[in-house]
């Protein structure tokens, strides 16, 4: 074979969906690949069509195609498990992630993706884990970084590197100095909207092999990052490009044994916390492929009170751990450092405090229509109560009997109420027996007394 018609073994033995999905019709590639690997494939071209040979009848006329078997030996299975190497975990520094692998940490080899709405913390998460791996040194970190160019995720990386984040923004010398030294360390190569994902896969590939790591890359994200077969393409759909950028992907970490990272938005029906598994697992946008092709995949749910809390589900994990139930994590923003949080407590917490401002609101207004009631009364002392509605919905509009009768109790014993002729109550202030709170809002109500 020639160097035009040479195929990685990885490429093929590796990734039997290109296989059976690019259809390879040239002889000698098939031949290469049967020998090579010791596979039987469909596909040898013989004047029909890619992957079901014809026979032949002895009048030459094709016959009804007959089946070829196409699978790899559990041998070469073997061969392929022994030639990738051996997988490495590498510790994320966030427990509640390295527990998904055992607690050693993420395998070196992985296919992860992280799917959620916009500003569930997706990026966050992936620098993170970026950054934790380049500290380790046991791989070369690649970072896609279309979502947010390299500039601004360089302010999440300073920030864990503990700089300021509003002196950066500033421009301030001595913090850019401190910036600069601690950045310096970083051997995480940047790729961006100018590159394709097969030129960043290909060339974090060869740097990592020139220093003797293994290469993991990050791709922010699996809708906005573009490879070839998208440009080649006229009119490409958006699930057409999240497919051929996934098949880009998953040859790379075959062929490289590459770590992939790669975030993706999810589909809009997901963003809801009340979703069962099923939908979980779907939730990856324009492309069930994101669903089968990777092998962790994780949905991030925004808190809906916010607080940078986010919640976690491990729709998938093939091979590993899958909780049960799924936990949340805090974003520290200052230091942009994640750190658990006990979800339930947190809950209960966010509650009781939404609760407290409602009653608090609550109060707020009963006050406030308690000072009503209480300078009606001021003006006309002696009011019955069908003038007192009266007077209130002719100054205020519309004023409920449900919010009189609060502002009335609300007045307690500064609230005079005395018996007069065909029994009708007059009504009267006593500005000495009034609750602190309305006199704090009329402080003139202070003289009234029911005589006058």
């Amino acid at each position: 074979m020639n160097d035009a018609q040479s195929v990685e073994p990885f490429e093929i033995a590796l990734d039997w969906s290109q296989v059976t999905e690019d259809e390879p019709t040239d002889p000698a590639i098939l031949a290469w690949i049967r020998d090579e690997l010791d596979v039987e494939l469909w596909g040898e071209e013989i004047a029909g069509t890619p992957g079901v040979p014809p026979d032949t009848g002895a009048d030459g006329e094709s016959e009804s195609p007959r089946p070829v078997d196409n699978r790899l030996t559990l041998a070469s299975v073997v061969d392929v498990w022994r030639a990738s190497g051996p997988t490495e975990f590498i510790p994320t520094g966030i427990s509640e992630i390295d527990a998904l692998f055992g607690g050693q940490g993420v395998p070196s080899k992985r296919r992860v993706v992280l799917v959620g709405a916009p500003g569930a913390g997706k990026t966050a998460l992936a620098v993170a884990v970026a950054d934790a791996f380049d500290i380790d040194g046991r791989v070369l970190v690649g970072f896609m970084a279309v979502d947010e160019e390299a500039e601004e995720l360089g302010y999440r990386f300073a920030q864990m590197a503990g700089c300021d984040r509003e002196k950066l923004a500033t421009q301030d010398p001595r913090e850019l100095d401190r910036a600069a030294g601690e950045l310096g360390k970083s051997t995480i190569v940047f790729y961006n909207y100018a590159d394709t994902l097969d030129f960043a896969v290909e060339d974090l590939a060869t740097r990592a092999a020139a220093v003797g790591k293994r290469p993991a890359l990050f791709v922010d994200s699996l809708n906005t990052a573009v490879c070839e077969a998208t440009l080649a393409r006229t009119n490409p759909t958006a699930r057409d490009s999240i497919e051929a950028s996934i098949a880009v992907l998953e040859r790379a970490n075959k062929k490289h044994g590459m770590f992939i990272l790669a975030t993706a938005e999810a589909n809009r029906a997901t963003y809801s916390n009340d979703l069962n598994m099923q939908n979980k697992k779907a939730a990856g946008a324009e492309s069930r492929k994101i669903e089968f092709s990777f092998e962790t995949q994780l949905v991030l749910t925004a808190d809906d009170a916010g607080a940078a809390v986010t919640e976690f589900t491990v729709a998938k994990n093939r091979k590993y751990f899958i909780p049960e139930k799924p936990f949340s994590l805090r974003l520290n923003r200052d230091a942009h450092r994640w750190e658990s949080v006990d979800a339930t407590a947190e809950r209960v917490a966010r509650k009781a405090a939404k609760d407290a401002g409602k009653l608090e609101d609550t109060k707020t207004r009963t006050v406030q229509d308690a000072v009503h009631v209480a300078r009606a009364i001021a003006e006309c002392p002696g009011i019955t109560r069908n003038d007192l509605v009266a007077a209130l919905k002719a100054k205020h509009g519309s004023f409920s009997n449900d919010r009189r009768e609060a502002g009335s109790k609300f007045l307690g014993p500064g609230l005079v109420k005395r018996s007069g002729t065909n029994n009708r109550e007059h009504h009267y202030i006593d500005g000495g027996a009034l609750p602190p709170e309305v006199l704090a809002v009329a402080p003139e109500l202070a003289t009234m007394r029911p005589s006058e």
